[in-house]
């Protein structure tokens, strides 16, 4: 019987370290996560400008343009995707419109 009490007493406090190094590393990660507060004021003044600029690249490089270059429709596919998932990053959307006129050549 005492047996049974010091191993149910061992399990109870190695539960509860658990859940405080569980909490501790919860802490830890939320404390670690930072923002960079001028990337995020970029974003939002420049959605105007940066909608202007998508739908400008999305139709120079969308893949149907090159139907007889199968390896600038690969490219323009790459491209297309990351105009999309930049849609609103206009530092992003230039550096790809750079990247259009070199190697596409729209």
């Amino acid at each position: 019987m005492i047996y049974l009490l010091i191993t149910l007493f061992a399990f109870v406090i190695i539960f509860f370290c658990f859940i405080a190094l569980k909490k501790i590393k919860s802490r830890a990660t939320r404390k670690s996560i930072t923002v960079k507060w001028d990337d995020v004021f970029d974003k939002i003044d420049s959605h105007p400008e940066s909608n202007l600029l998508y739908n400008k690249l999305i139709r120079k490089c969308h893949p149907d343009r090159f139907p007889d270059q199968p390896d600038k429709i690969l490219l323009a596919e790459d491209i297309s995707s990351k105009i999309g998932r930049y849609k609103y990053d206009i530092s992003e959307l230039k550096n790809l419109e750079k990247i259009i006129a070199d190697k596409l050549n729209v």
